[in-house]
């Protein structure tokens, strides 16, 4: 999609028409054009889309290709089919997005669209990298620096669309607003026949009629940031999160301690857990996590206790007397837990949860789903 989209380029700017008076960047001009360097004053440069700016010379220029009605049905089919994995709501929101970008190119979605390919590595990033990510995406305003000048501030029209065969390519935050992710099916990998077919569609018109059906789509009622809910990106929202939360999905998908033993007997079966037991499984996981320090005792039982709600309940049992009571909590059932944790963490429906170490009440035969071992955290 990113290669055949491209072809929307912005139309080219003349360097005869480009006149500029700021002394360090005429000097650039003159540089580059030598005698051909243009002549007039413009104070500064700006990219502001269907709007002049007084005394700016402005760097859009419009699009390139001209619509016109006609074909381009194959190029749909891959968005469909493949970019939104046959999903008519995800297809229907994508279409928009990119009729949003041709009507509308001065509002800014603060919406990107992730691409997912076959998975191979991770993201490494820093904090400060992932701050950046999101200032392009959301931000106003975004710097702007030319070599040997100094940094502008410029409007910011981004309109970001990553994609990455990358199993961790981008942070998402758990109660994310600025991705939606898109795990594109592999029915056309390979596929030289349906390929050829597509560019021989976009090299006989199909550009016009592509645009054609961008400038003519509805907008009405649509709004980028209302994304649609995506069954996509769970494991990179569980991977960017705090050790906490990392650390209770471990705990529920494996039902088991770290130094062995069951949580939950049977499925439907509450379990009674002491506080200190649990803070204790967390700092023993802590000791293989990524991480550079773990949560403190407090934090770590705020993160599960916002996450369990009330699948999780506080509990005091009685002891014989001269004996201190331990502070324990109940938990309702793995599957309520399970549940919770989906509801809290905005992955309803992304986890695949591991079905083989646990034994139901009321049947051993069971659909088995096994997943990674607890040993290397995520």
């Amino acid at each position: 999609m990113a290669r055949t989209a491209s072809s929307f380029y912005l139309a080219p700017i003349s360097a005869s028409k480009l006149q500029i008076c700021i002394p360090q960047l005429k000097r650039k001009v003159q540089r580059e054009f030598g005698s051909q360097a243009p002549s007039g004053c413009y104070n500064s440069l700006v990219f502001s889309p269907e709007k002049e700016v007084h005394g700016a010379y402005n760097l859009w220029r419009g699009f390139s290709v001209q619509p016109r009605s006609g074909s381009c049905s194959i190029f749909w089919q891959l968005v469909k089919d493949a970019i939104c994995s046959g999903s008519p709501v995800l297809y229907e929101y994508v279409r928009r997005y990119f009729a949003h970008l041709i009507q509308r190119p001065w509002e800014l979605p603060e919406v990107s669209i992730l691409l997912l390919h076959a998975n191979e590595a991770t993201w490494g990033g820093s904090k400060g990298d992932r701050e950046k990510l999101k200032a392009m995406i959301t931000d106003p305003k975004m710097p702007v620096e030319m070599k040997g000048l100094d940094i502008i501030e410029m409007e910011n029209y981004l309109r970001l669309v990553i994609s990455s065969n990358e199993d961790w390519p981008v942070p998402i935050d758990l109660d994310d607003r600025r991705f939606l992710v898109l795990d594109v099916s592999p029915m056309y990998m390979q596929n030289h026949a349906f390929f050829s077919a597509l560019h021989a569609e976009l090299n006989n018109g199909g550009r016009e009629a592509l645009m054609h059906d961008l400038t003519t789509e509805s907008l009405v009622g649509f709004s980028p940031r209302s994304k649609p809910n995506s069954p996509f990106g769970a494991d990179m929202k569980i991977r960017s999160a705090d050790s906490p939360t990392r650390w209770l999905r471990d705990f529920l998908n494996d039902n088991e301690w770290m130094n062995s033993g069951k949580v939950f007997p049977q499925i439907g079966v509450s379990t009674e857990v002491g506080k200190s037991a649990l803070f204790s499984d967390y700092q023993a996981w802590s000791r293989n996590s990524p991480d550079k320090y773990a949560a403190s005792r407090d934090q770590f039982f705020k993160v599960v206790r916002q996450i369990l709600g009330p699948s999780m309940t506080d509990s005091r049992p009685a002891v014989p007397a001269g004996q201190a009571r331990e502070s324990k909590f109940i938990l309702s059932s793995i599957g309520q837990c399970r549940s919770e944790f989906e509801a809290s963490t905005g992955t309803r429906g992304g986890i695949v949860w591991d079905t083989c170490r646990l034994r139901s009440s009321q049947s051993s035969h069971l659909p088995c789903t096994q997943a990674v071992r607890r040993s290397t955290p995520l």
